[in-house]
């Protein structure tokens, strides 16, 4: 996905930096295994009670993505917000990724309540932005799929055989 989208933007894939600490949440020991095997009564009351705390077996809560993840991106956010102060010019940083890692993300700069992380929606391709600035850190869009809806001709009266 990453290497398609620096292609249609016409930006060098040699800057391409591909990290495994930006992987998705480790599901563990249910990695392969059906969510009614896994998601019993009980693991649904103790995920209701853990929330953002939940770890699956041998995998990883998401408060463990979200650390895994910022101890990487903080770093080179700063360094790039730094860079773009001192050049006057904005620095873009594009990060592609799973929606788990994401919300843990999104999660952490707006602030909210680790408990309803689950409810930042992510859409397949989303786009989400965060500015980061010498006024503080803005969001400025969530869950944004607008580059996903193509024009497509009214094929109401048109028949499948015309295709």
């Amino acid at each position: 996905t990453a290497e398609i989208a620096l292609k249609t933007m016409n930006i060098d894939i040699s800057k391409l930096i591909i990290s495994s600490k930006l992987l998705e949440q480790s599901q563990g020991s249910w990695e392969g295994m059906s969510r009614a095997l896994a998601f019993t009564p009980e693991v649904i009351q103790q995920w209701n009670e853990l929330h953002f705390e939940f770890c699956p077996p041998n995998g990883e809560s998401k408060r463990m993505v979200q650390k895994r993840a910022l101890a990487y991106l903080e770093p080179i956010i700063e360094q790039a917000k730094n860079q773009s102060l001192n050049e006057n010019r904005e620095i873009s940083i594009g990060i592609f990724t799973h929606a788990n890692l994401i919300q843990s993300i999104l999660q952490y700069y707006l602030q909210s309540n680790p408990k309803y992380a689950w409810l930042i929606q992510q859409n397949n391709t989303a786009i989400n932005e965060i500015l980061f600035n010498e006024h503080g850190i803005s969001v400025v869009k969530i869950n944004d799929d607008s580059h996903l809806r193509f024009l497509i001709p009214d094929m109401q009266n048109e028949s499948l055989d015309n295709l």
